[in-house]
C-alpha cells in the first residue's frame, strides 16, 4: 500500500469512528434543590450530572423526543452504581433550525438511582430552546423547575421537593436507544398519558411501587 491509499484508509478509518454508528451525543445537567427553610452546611448547592448518551427522535405522532442517560457501574454490584435519565416529550420539531418551546406538566421525565438511594421527578413549567437541527444532530437548553420524590422501603415513593433542572445538549438521532431510556422515565406514576391532576403537578405521590431495577 502506497503512502497516499495508507493517508486515505486512516482517513477513512477516523471518520467512521468519529460519526459512525458508536456516537452517543453528551449532555450537562445542573440540579439545584429549592425546598428546605435551611441550607445545609454538607450538602451541595449545585450538583451536576454529564450524561454521556443523548438521543432524539421523532415518534409516531410526529412529537420531537429527547433522551438522555449517564451510567456509572461497578464491579461490586447494583448498591455501588449510579445512574441519572431523563426525557423530554414536545410538540412538532423545529421547522427551520431553531425554535423555543414551553415545558408543562407532562414535557420532561426524570429518574436518578445511587445505590438504594432512588428519586423521580416530573417537570411543573419552563423552557426548552432548539439551536441547531440538522444532518442527524441536535443541540439545545433546557430550563424548568421539577417536583422530586425519593423512595424509602418503609414509605415507597414520598416528599414532595422542588428542584430547578438547567441543561444543555448535542442529541444523536437514534429512537431505538432513545426509546428505551424513555420508557425508564415513564414507568410507574410518571406516565404522559396520565389525566391533568387539579394540583397542577405531576401525579407522583400515590404509587408505592418498588422502583424497577435498570438492566
Amino acid at each position: 500500500m502506497t503512502g497516499g491509499r495508507a493517508l486515505i484508509w486512516a482517513a477513512g478509518f477516523i471518520a467512521i469512528a468519529l460519526f459512525g454508528g458508536g456516537c452517543t451525543g453528551s449532555a450537562r445537567v445542573h440540579v439545584i434543590p429549592l425546598g428546605g427553610k435551611q441550607i445545609s452546611a454538607s450538602a451541595p448547592l449545585l450538583q451536576q450530572v454529564h450524561p454521556n448518551e443523548c438521543y432524539y427522535w421523532i415518534d409516531g405522532r410526529g412529537r420531537l423526543c429527547i433522551s438522555m442517560r449517564w451510567q456509572e457501574r461497578s464491579l461490586f454490584g447494583k448498591l455501588f452504581e449510579k445512574e441519572f435519565s431523563l426525557s423530554i416529550v414536545v410538540e412538532s420539531p423545529p421547522a427551520q433550525e431553531s425554535r423555543d418551546y414551553r415545558i408543562d406538566l407532562r414535557t420532561v421525565r426524570l429518574r436518578s438511582r445511587e445505590g438504594l438511594s432512588n428519586a423521580r421527578a416530573g417537570s411543573l413549567a419552563g423552557s426548552l430552546a432548539i439551536f441547531e437541527f440538522e444532518q442527524g444532530r441536535l443541540r439545545g437548553a433546557f430550563r424548568f423547575t421539577g417536583r422530586r420524590q425519593t423512595y424509602s422501603v418503609l414509605t415507597g415513593w414520598a416528599g414532595d421537593m422542588n428542584v430547578l433542572y438547567l441543561g444543555e445538549f448535542r442529541a444523536v438521532l437514534d429512537p431505538r436507544r432513545g426509546e428505551a431510556i424513555l420508557r425508564e422515565t415513564e414507568e410507574g406514576a410518571l406516565t404522559r398519558e396520565a389525566p391533568d391532576k387539579s394540583a397542577g403537578a405531576p401525579d407522583v405521590s400515590a404509587s408505592h411501587a418498588k422502583p424497577t431495577a435498570s438492566p
